[in-house]
């Protein structure tokens, strides 16, 4: 009569430590699970504060009382590679002036002014450039793809001036939006370019032992690669006659 009594209270006893474990259990994987969401939430709080103040979504003050005439150049991102130096950043189309106009999308059929101010590093003076110069003739093009990594623009850069010196740019043509270049202040779009840059053609470089540069050739063609956040606040400053004096507010 003992042994059965026995055994009864081992199978309750461990019947109730299977029931004591499992609820252990299930609460480890709610607490794992809360500990989670929680890393998530505090995550994405970081990021909105983050984007807050991140010069990429600054809104424009073209049209506004505030607005300075400036160009209003939004930020794409920086690079230090090979040779060169590189920042990227965009605005308005621009308008270029006859005789340079054919070389990329007029104003009016533009979308936006992608630009890249190359300087040369410690590196580039090896090929005889001087510190922070802005090197002639590189053979540049760029691609834009969305994040799915479909192709949505591609091109050459070309080198010119503005106001405030040389850089390499183009005028996106409004086909790029249309293929899905789009973005606002509350929903950026967010993109990826890739820059392939390749020396100059026809460009000499001196061997001889007197005046020879450090290096034995040119660099080899490199890609860059920068993500895009892009908002169209550029389009605030877009005018119906770019050459018209800003007006203010």
């Amino acid at each position: 009569m003992t042994t059965p009594r026995m055994n009864r209270r081992s199978v309750l006893g461990l019947g109730a430590t299977m029931l004591l474990l499992a609820g252990c259990d299930n609460a480890k994987k709610e607490a794992d699970k809360m500990e989670k969401k929680a890393a998530a939430d505090k995550k994405e709080e970081g990021d909105a504060k983050k984007e807050e103040g991140d010069p990429r979504l600054k809104e424009s003050t073209c049209g506004t009382k505030d607005d300075d005439g400036g160009a209003h150049e939004i930020p794409v991102g920086e690079a230090e590679e090979g040779p060169f130096k590189m920042a990227v950043n965009y605005f308005q189309p621009a308008y270029m002036l006859p005789g340079t106009a054919d070389m990329m999308p007029s104003y009016k059929e533009s979308l936006c002014h992608l630009e890249m101010d190359v300087k040369v590093n410690k590196e580039g003076v090896k090929y005889g450039w001087t510190l922070d110069e802005t090197p002639a003739g590189l053979n540049i093009t760029y691609k834009v793809f969305d994040e799915s990594g479909k192709e949505i623009i591609s091109g050459p850069f070309m080198e010119m001036n503005a106001g405030d010196g040389s850089h390499y740019g183009t005028n996106v043509p409004l086909t790029a939006q249309e293929k899905g270049l789009v973005g606002t202040l509350q929903k950026p779009g967010k993109f990826t370019l890739v820059f392939n840059i390749a020396p100059p053609k026809g460009y000499g470089l001196h061997g001889d032992a007197r005046t020879k540069v450090e290096v034995d050739g040119w660099f080899k063609p490199f890609d860059v690669k920068m993500e895009w956040l892009y908002t169209g606040e550029q389009l605030k400053c877009k005018a119906e006659d770019p050459t018209a004096p800003i007006k203010k507010g």
